[in-house]
């Protein structure tokens, strides 16, 4: 194995990638190209443009650019980007890069506008790359961005983004074993069959198996399959596409995902969102007919754009995915559960708390609720831990206690001793991120119960007149400012109430 150095942005000539292609060509065996040299090692982005045609690889090799936000091959709009090819079961790894300007020119022939690998036992691998503004229109060609005809693909961490073709706008596998997985498909177009990705089985006795884990498809459009079509010809035995933890949304022209001919299978394996009711998404966590709320295609971190997941889109939370990074390299799952598509939205902390109920009534026992906290997160779906905090500057927080989400009384509490308590409190997500809020707790007053009733004089002259007044009442009660209401009531002792009577506060004969 060689190892062969880019140094510089040349098309050809010594230094070139044209020239280390072909010496690693020319030597048998999976050998490596790599970028160095000032040109390459400083953080300015870097071109290199085609101006002899497309770059042919026709041996093993692995070829690892800068980053794709660092390093383009730009196909001039003359000529594809790559072609990859050479028989004998050969293994070709590209990462790195940014893919564009790639026209797959020849009418019928020109498959694949950015790249091209149309052999039985060859293997592709595509990894951190973005393949945008590539083209293959001319009559029937197909595969705007990339065209795999045959053998194995693997795509993974990339974006195909604003490819147009005839047929299969951003990407075309026809008789393939292809896996995407973290791969953002967004923005291409046909004029007829594939928006996103066009998939097909042709040819007597051929079969063609697509699976995709953790794919975002949005905003392409087609006549027929806006995101996908999965499609099978005379003579084909099967295509079948499966699935799981993708988005397939704001697609348009038809339906997301269109299906035709024997043999054809689209099947979910759940955790997956469409905009609409294609695709036969029945299977567990699936969303149909749902907005998953994506953002516009743009730099959210990492080396290719991705659509991020908005707040309150379904999608958060809502995967099971056995990936443990999204397309940018983020960790899954942030929260409790992983996100569904290629984005994993990153763990933020808490913005916000708020207590649902905020009083209770003076007497309550111990242990009643009082409320229940509510946290405000960016994430949606994290699980949240709630703590007192403070320490000796919140002495009320000992008059409560938490129970899991709930604020309950240690304490009970007299309106007319205190009616206004403030505690402090800090939410946690289960990532170690809080948010703390200062909460106001209220007493509120109630009608407690009279505890004495005295009469300031109990003692009247015989032979007084009638209405005399022998004395005051007066009333002891917890509650300032009540007013009292007395009466002369049936009872043990009321043998001479008929000798008296009561006029407001007063005893009368």
């Amino acid at each position: 194995m060689a190892n062969y150095t880019v140094t510089n942005t040349n098309d050809s000539g010594e230094g070139s990638l044209r020239q280390a292609i072909l010496n690693a060509n020319a030597n048998a065996g999976a050998d490596t190209i790599t970028f160095a040299g000032s040109t390459f090692t400083d953080s300015t982005p870097d071109t290199i443009t085609l101006t002899s045609g497309q770059l042919s690889v026709t041996d093993s090799v692995t070829i690892t650019g800068t980053g794709a936000n660092l390093l383009t091959i730009n196909g001039n709009n003359a000529s594809r980007v790559f072609e990859f090819g050479g028989g004998g079961s050969k293994t070709y790894n590209l990462e790195g890069v940014t893919i564009t300007g790639g026209n797959g020119v020849g009418n019928g022939t020109g498959f694949g506008g950015g790249i091209n690998m149309n052999d039985e036992n060859d293997t592709l691998n595509i990894d951190r790359t973005i393949i945008t503004g590539n083209t293959a229109n001319s009559g029937g060609n197909t595969g705007g961005g990339l065209y795999v005809g045959f053998g194995t693909l693997n795509l993974t961490n990339s974006t195909v983004s604003n490819n147009t073709a005839g047929f299969s706008g951003g990407i075309r596998l026809q008789n393939v074993n292809a896996s995407l997985s973290n791969v953002t498909v967004s923005g291409n177009s046909a004029v007829n069959t594939g928006g996103g990705i066009g998939h097909l089985a042709t040819g007597s006795g051929r079969t063609s198996s697509l699976s995709l884990t953790n794919v975002t498809i949005a905003n392409n459009s087609a006549a027929f399959g806006s995101a996908l079509s999965n499609i099978s010809q005379t003579g084909a035995v099967s295509a079948v596409t499966q699935y799981n933890n993708s988005i397939f949304a704001n697609n348009t022209g038809s339906a997301n995902i269109g299906n035709f001919g024997t043999g054809t299978v689209v099947q979910s394996l759940g955790y997956n969102i469409s905009s609409d009711g294609s695709g036969n998404l029945t299977a567990t966590g699936d969303l149909r007919n749902t907005n998953p709320l994506l953002g516009s295609l743009q730099n959210n971190g990492g080396s290719t754009p991705t659509h991020a997941l908005l707040p309150g889109s379904p999608a958060i939370g809502a995967g099971n995915t056995t990936l443990t990074t999204d397309q940018r390299g983020i960790t899954r799952p942030q929260g409790a559960f992983d996100d569904i598509g290629a984005f994993e939205l990153e763990n933020a902390a808490p913005t916000n708390l708020v207590l649902n109920l905020t009083s209770i009534a003076e007497n309550s026992p111990i242990n009643t609720v009082v409320g229940s906290f509510v946290t405000t997160d960016p994430n949606g779906t994290d699980i949240y831990t709630y703590t007192f905090v403070g320490g000796a500057s919140y002495p009320d927080n000992s008059l409560f206690t938490i129970d899991g989400s709930q604020l309950k009384a240690n304490a009970v509490f007299d309106f007319e001793s205190d009616n206004s308590y403030t505690i402090k409190v800090r939410t946690t997500d289960q990532n170690g991120l809080f948010y703390e809020k200062e909460l106001t707790i209220n007493i509120t007053n109630v009608n407690e119960t009279p505890t004495n009733l005295t009469l300031n004089n109990t003692n009247v002259a015989e032979n007084s007149s009638v209405n005399t007044i022998i004395g005051t009442f007066s009333t002891t009660d917890p509650d300032a400012g009540d007013t009292f209401t007395y009466s002369l009531i049936p009872g043990n002792g009321d043998t001479d109430n008929n000798a008296f009577t009561i006029d407001g506060n007063q005893l009368k004969i």
